[in-house]
């Protein structure tokens, strides 16, 4: 099940506005405002991992598929940078270790990784890399580089609209593309079925009847918490400081209860159902984004297979 704390990790700033966003482009999406989305199944998930992807991950792009459309667009950057006379390379971002979650099945579900790391979970990295960065300031660029990446203004300096960086993602996203920059990331319309099928989730009925019977499981093991959400957004767990016994101790106990009373299956039903009526009223929108998508994707493998060297 997720979380509003693992989403905050991740922008939560980001996702409340997107939030404003979609409760304009959703609107009517599901079936009646006070309706609830009917279900196809709930699935008993007896371990982590065991759920199935969320239907509109059918709509994002993996992170093997990222990797490749930020490799194509490094290519083509440093090329055209190279035409402007400058030796310049796209900083590289890993993501060893960090796998794609279709399903929303976060490690908060595992009872061996709750023993051992209380909260935390695939997001903690990047909060910690996120606070080393504050901690040290990244250089700034020189402003010609700065230029002819991004095509910011500079006296004596000019380039094309976006500079190098923004002709790199168009030619990768192709002339008919309106937004070539949601090609390297999560399209709008996406990320707001995600975010609003996900509050939808949790303040449904059912739901609601999950977490009560969960918060009296964990009330009978000592903690006192109304639901998953706020056990995991207490404020004593910081993701940058090695888990404490008393995280360790409410998270195992967090994960118990979650199985004795399948509240990853319901709340994956219920979010999964919210997102199929919200799919089918967009189709014809998402139908074009993933063509698009697919069309970028090609391009840009064409692309790294003809570069003559890996952008390092």
């Amino acid at each position: 099940m997720h979380s509003a704390a693992k989403r905050s990790r991740a922008g939560s700033a980001s996702a409340a506005s997107g939030l404003l966003v979609a409760g304009l482009l959703l609107a009517g999406c599901t079936a009646g405002a006070s309706s609830p989305a009917p279900v196809a199944g709930t699935p008993t998930p007896t371990g982590p991992h065991q759920l199935s992807a969320l239907p509109i991950t059918h709509y994002q792009p993996t992170a093997a598929q990222e990797a490749v459309l930020t490799r194509a667009a490094a290519v083509l950057v440093r090329a055209c940078m190279k035409r402007s006379g400058l030796n310049y390379t796209v900083p590289t971002v890993t993501t060893a270790g960090v796998g794609d979650d279709p399903s929303g099945d976060l490690p908060d579900n595992d009872p061996a990784f709750a023993a051992v790391h209380g909260y935390r979970d695939r997001s903690q990295a990047a909060a910690q890399v996120a606070h080393e960065r504050r901690a040290k300031p990244a250089t700034p660029l020189n402003p010609k580089i700065a230029t002819a990446l991004v095509g910011t203004s500079a006296p004596g300096h000019h380039a094309s609209t976006g500079g190098c960086l923004g002709q790199a993602r168009r030619t990768i996203a192709g002339a008919a593309a309106k937004d070539p920059d949601a090609f390297f990331g999560n399209p709008q319309l996406v990320t707001d079925i995600r975010m609003n099928s996900y509050f939808k989730a949790l303040s449904d009925g059912r739901v609601k009847d999950a977490f009560s019977a969960w918060s009296t499981c964990m009330k009978a093991k000592g903690f006192h918490y109304a639901s998953p959400v706020t056990a995991v957004d207490d404020r004593r767990w910081s993701a940058l400081r090695p888990p404490t016994t008393l995280e360790i101790r409410t998270a195992t106990a967090d994960v118990a209860c979650k199985y004795r009373h399948n509240v990853d299956g319901v709340f994956h039903a219920v979010q999964a159902a919210y997102e199929t009526a919200a799919i089918r009223a967009n189709l014809g929108a998402l139908q074009a984004i993933r063509t698009g998508f697919v069309n970028a994707l090609a391009t840009a493998a064409r692309i790294n297979a003809d570069a003559p060297e890996r952008p390092s």
